[in-house]
């Protein structure tokens, strides 16, 4: 009880900085080195892909073995697994290699685990069945990368999704303060109000995303 014969008041709900939050979520795809998975894709094909011809000339293949396949998709797949531990969690190079070493009772690495988890299940054997499905299969850098474009951008998805639930955003009592954050986006950079009119926004996930949305757009450095 607060005064003698009244009740205590509930404490006050904590504020929550809409402009942090709205910067850190335009920036995370550069803070979580999302911009790096692209040219270490590249690298691991040209690594394969590269050769000199008997006149010195250098090329590049563009058909490859089953056994060629899978090499390529393993590198591939590793290059995903070093982004999430080394680049994302900032584990070291020695307790990397430790992790690479361990396996799970089915023989699986356990940093398959957890790269499989933060790029939308995507699984190691998936991508070698892409690549060995014949005798000699054609893998383009563009082909390549095509393929994890959806495991990346789910990727990315979580990385939003646990930035949002840091802070409780997803949380439903918050409805209100995250649309009062999208009102406020839309009158300072004078966005069609009727286009984001949040008297017509009721699903969590609608107004959620539509905040990440203006928040990614307007607030990249």
């Amino acid at each position: 009880m607060g005064k003698k014969g009244q009740p205590a008041k509930s404490p006050e709900e904590p504020q929550i900085d809409f402009e942090s939050i709205s910067k850190d979520l335009a920036d995370i795809e550069h803070k979580q080195h999302i911009d790096q998975i692209g040219p270490a894709i590249t690298e691991v094909y040209l690594n394969h892909a590269k050769y000199t011809d008997d006149k010195g000339v250098v090329r590049f293949k563009t058909k490859f073995t089953k056994d060629e396949g899978k090499k390529i998709a393993q590198a591939s797949y590793d290059a995903l697994a070093y982004h999430t531990h080394r680049r994302v969690f900032g584990i070291d190079k020695e307790t990397y290699q430790k992790l690479a070493s361990y396996k799970d009772p089915n023989g699986n690495p356990y940093i398959d685990t957890v790269t499989q988890t933060y790029f939308g299940g995507f699984r190691r054997k998936e991508l070698e069945r892409v690549f060995t499905r014949h005798d000699e299969n054609e893998i383009s850098v563009q082909g390549l990368q095509k393929i994890l474009e959806n495991p990346i951008n789910k990727h990315l998805n979580l990385l939003v999704q646990n930035k949002i639930s840091k802070h409780g955003l997803d949380d439903p009592k918050h409805s209100d303060a995250v649309k009062k954050a999208i009102d406020n986006i839309v009158e300072k950079y004078h966005l069609p109000k009727k286009r984001y009119n949040t008297k017509d926004m009721h699903s969590p996930d609608e107004i959620i995303s539509t905040y990440v949305q203006l928040a990614q757009e307007h607030y990249r450095n």
